[in-house]
């Protein structure tokens, strides 16, 4: 799960996995081709989404691995604000891969959905350093991913097809995610900056811890040192 030694995935595989969260239920079997039309625009065959297998996960603990994703995008110490958009909010992961240990060669992974709260895309990203160079998701795939979504949804098209979807994929998962009762509310685990200092505190006293009497035995060891 941290991208060492012998764990391999590619990167359709990854944005699978980053649908199934996003979709909360299960892992999608991918697809090349959407549909099949004519000349006229007629669609002749369409291929629908199919489901995989099912996740099985308590929805709770997948709404603090999303609240996570949405973090690293736009909370204050993320670290793929790289990928951010103005129009849509996105939730990703940063990592970086080992790919040749021998050369000191590594991958930057981005990997996330948008948008976040009801996504329409999945996506993943890799970057392929060079020997010897330092490689890191948030500054190396992040800034494509951004980049991307920023030329996307630049035609108003585009964003109006998102939205829209979005909004159909809302009403979905109202149907089928439950309210979490008697679970905590999930909140950011990052500020939304620099950390504030701390007005200094007087250090407590050291606790005293209460002397036992000294054994024999004790005091022989204790003379035996001086001597």
């Amino acid at each position: 799960c941290i991208g060492q030694g012998q764990i391999e995935t590619s990167p359709i595989q990854v944005a699978r996995q980053m649908a199934a969260i996003g979709n909360r239920q299960y892992v999608v079997k991918p697809r090349l081709v959407k549909q099949i039309q004519d000349y006229n625009n007629a669609v002749i065959q369409a291929y629908p989404v199919e489901e995989r297998s099912r996740l099985n996960i308590d929805p709770y603990y997948l709404s603090v691995v999303r609240q996570g994703m949405k973090d690293v995008v736009n909370a204050g110490r993320g670290t793929g604000h790289a990928a951010g958009n103005d129009d849509i909010e996105v939730a990703g992961k940063t990592g970086t891969g080992q790919w040749k240990p021998a050369l000191e060669q590594n991958i930057g992974w981005f990997a996330g959905f948008a948008p976040a709260n009801a996504p329409v895309y999945s996506f993943a990203v890799i970057y392929e350093g060079d020997p010897g160079e330092k490689v890191g998701g948030g500054k190396s795939a992040a800034p494509v991913v951004g980049e991307f979504l920023k030329r996307y949804l630049e035609d108003e098209t585009h964003l109006a097809e998102i939205k829209e979807a979005s909004d159909e994929m809302k009403t979905l998962l109202a149907q089928i995610e439950p309210p979490s009762v008697g679970r905590p509310a999930i909140e950011s685990i990052f500020r939304g900056g620099a950390a504030p200092e701390e007005e200094p505190v007087a250090a407590a006293p050291p606790p005293t811890t209460p002397k036992r009497p000294e054994s024999g035995i004790s005091r022989w060891f204790r003379k035996l040192r001086r001597n």
